[in-house]
């Protein structure tokens, strides 16, 4: 179920153009438990900007064509989140896309988190320290953009009071 659920994320952002950025130095992380973890590389969905109805942003700790890889074995750190569209100067709150509320130029609907995934040859290999969040009880994401560059901060709230706190400066690969 987890490699499904990992494979979906890569799925869903794969075919984002993966260019090798020369400089992925201190673009991001965020931190989780008192632990933080580099998020270098940013995508983005092709729907996300346009406004068409679903939309993703993720930023990862390694470029999704050497992660993909049936041969990768390492550790991997993602957040993953739930954004329509992407409005410069625009601060996003959590709710359900199937609240009658839910709007897609104020809401985003989901933020998945995984710190310390191990992959073994490509395939998710059961770990003590990994973190899992999958839904939110609340949080907040500000999206800011100046040229092509992005910087997107967000503050998650999970139950047993775990807050994933993270920011991520640099473009976004697309799909």
């Amino acid at each position: 179920m987890k490699k499904l659920l990992f494979s979906a994320a890569f799925a869903a952002l794969f075919f984002t153009a993966c260019k090798k950025d020369d400089d992925n130095s201190n673009k991001g992380s965020f931190t989780v438990n008192g632990k933080t973890y580099v998020t270098n590389y940013g995508y983005e969905s092709i729907d996300a900007s346009e406004g068409n109805g679903w939309g993703d942003i993720a930023f990862f700790s390694d470029n999704l064509t050497t992660l993909n890889s049936e041969t990768y074995t390492g550790t991997v750190h993602y957040v993953d989140l739930g954004i329509d569209t992407l409005i410069d100067g625009a601060t996003y709150t959590y709710l359900s896309s199937g609240d009658a509320s839910y709007d897609k130029t104020k809401n985003f609907y989901y933020a998945e988190v995984e710190a310390n995934m191990k992959l073994v040859n490509g395939s998710w290999v059961s770990s003590a320290d990994e973190v899992e969040l999958y839904s939110p009880n609340s949080g907040t994401v500000t999206v800011k953009k100046s040229g092509s560059d992005y910087t997107v901060s967000y503050n998650l709230k999970y139950d047993d009071n775990v807050t994933v706190t993270g920011s991520y400066s640099g473009t976004l690969s697309k799909e």
